[in-house]
């Protein structure tokens, strides 16, 4: 009485077609859009309203060793993280429009 595992799992994913797995729009530009939608909401709802600093803390309350937190203007630190996650989401999104799913 002995049998394989894949006789006794049920398949919880259809089995691909030669021509590799089936890709939806919304899957492949899903990863793109996040961050671009985030890159804008990080730049014009945070850094517009941003005033004063912000501070980095490295180091828990009660640790034994201390690093020194990071004071950085809030509105430029918005602007940057803001840009970052647009250029991430024009990355991925020519990477996969051009590439394919694998790339």
């Amino acid at each position: 009485m002995t049998s394989t595992s894949a006789a006794r799992l049920p398949s919880l994913l259809p089995p691909e077609s030669d021509a590799g797995p089936a890709v939806t729009w919304a899957g492949r530009y899903a990863a793109p859009v996040t961050f671009a939608v985030f890159g804008l909401i990080d730049i014009l709802v945070f850094g517009l309203h941003a005033h004063g600093t912000a501070t980095f803390a490295f180091t828990p309350e009660f640790a034994k060793v201390s690093v020194p937190n990071l004071p950085l203007p809030a509105a430029v630190t918005c602007f940057v993280c803001g840009a970052v996650s647009l250029v991430l989401a024009k990355r991925k999104f020519a990477r996969d429009s051009v590439g394919g799913p694998g790339r």
